[in-house]
């Protein structure tokens, strides 16, 4: 079971990860409890899916937050400055903001640390679970898919009780049986006017993801192998809707630095008629003119004008950035 408390409560946290051991790089997760084949507070994939990808997947309920190498957990995962990863470890539990201002080396050494088997997740997989949460009507209200926070606003008290640490910002998880809460926003909202900020969305399993689509984007690995990217950006830099010709035109000019090649359905939804504006699924961030050493964060994140939904993505940070509002999401083969 969870135990999720108020943050400035005084009780005391119980630490839910993967991996509790105090030694980096513990096999296995550090010996934690499994279900269905997954390390607590992740969840298995649909098995079209994983039949799809030719092998099981679980994927961290949350987006990761971070511990002390002790266990201890930072609640603040945002911070003033880039924390020095050789100190902290990433969790997939509710409390706490998501770890961001990381870089995608940092990412991707982070989640390998929690033991074999673990690893950053790519930026395909991204694509097959935003595809398979599309498929269920369960995320939607008439033509509209929640976006999930992503309106630059956080509840007044979000800050006051340890849910939030700055305004507008990234949210902790502090009520499992309420997804909207920090967002200001109530389920008796419809979509387009508060609904849609609904912070979780729901597999064709029934398992349940936090902040797929809004509060903190996430990076993913391109290739599977660590790459980042070159390519020729469009006339103008801006965010382009999924079935954009702008799009469509960008993807064959991707270069992975692993010699990595892509095509749409790396990025694009299956459905392609679909549009941000009337289905709220997203928009892809790309910069004009020639790139490289970039990486791709996914997801979108809180701010409303950086056009956030689960199909969402930014192709402009460097390969050494660490903005503050991208995290990261392990997963486990």
């Amino acid at each position: 079971m969870l135990s999720v408390c108020v943050l400035n409560s005084g009780c005391a946290l119980e630490l839910i990860s993967a991996r509790t051991a105090t030694s980096r790089g513990s096999s296995g997760g550090g010996g934690s409890s499994f279900t269905s084949n997954c390390p607590t507070n992740f969840v298995r994939m649909p098995a079209a899916m994983e039949s799809t990808l030719g092998y099981p997947l679980c994927v961290s309920m949350f987006e990761m937050k971070v511990s002390q190498n002790d266990g201890t957990p930072v609640l603040n995962g945002r911070g003033g400055a880039p924390l020095p990863v050789v100190n902290y470890m990433p969790v997939s539990r509710p409390e706490g903001t998501p770890w961001t201002r990381i870089t995608l080396a940092d990412a991707i050494s982070e989640c390998a640390s929690l033991g074999a088997r673990y690893r950053l997740m790519k930026n395909s997989e991204w694509d097959f679970i935003a595809n398979d949460i599309a498929s269920n009507g369960a995320n939607w209200s008439g033509s509209m898919i929640n976006r999930g926070h992503s309106d630059d606003a956080i509840d007044a008290n979000a800050i006051a009780n340890g849910w939030a640490f700055d305004s507008p910002g990234t949210l902790s998880v502090p009520d499992l049986m309420d997804p909207y809460l920090g967002t200001g926003n109530t389920v008796a909202q419809a979509f387009g006017a508060g609904g849609e900020q609904k912070r979780t969305h729901e597999l064709t399993n029934s398992e349940i993801l936090w902040d797929f689509g809004g509060n903190a984007r996430e990076l993913v690995d391109i290739d599977g192998l660590g790459g980042s990217l070159s390519y020729t950006g469009p006339g103008a830099t801006g965010y382009y809707d999924l079935s954009s010709a702008t799009v469509t035109t960008w993807i064959p000019t991707l270069i992975s630095s692993n010699g990595v090649t892509f095509s749409a359905p790396s990025f694009t939804p299956s459905n392609g008629t679909w549009t941000d504006a009337a289905n709220f699924i997203g928009k892809f961030y790309i910069p004009s003119g020639n790139q490289t050493l970039r990486v791709v964060s996914r997801g979108g994140n809180y701010s409303a004008s950086n056009g956030p939904g689960i199909f969402a993505g930014d192709s402009d940070a460097s390969s050494v950035g660490t903005g503050s509002t991208g995290g990261f999401r392990c997963v486990f083969q």
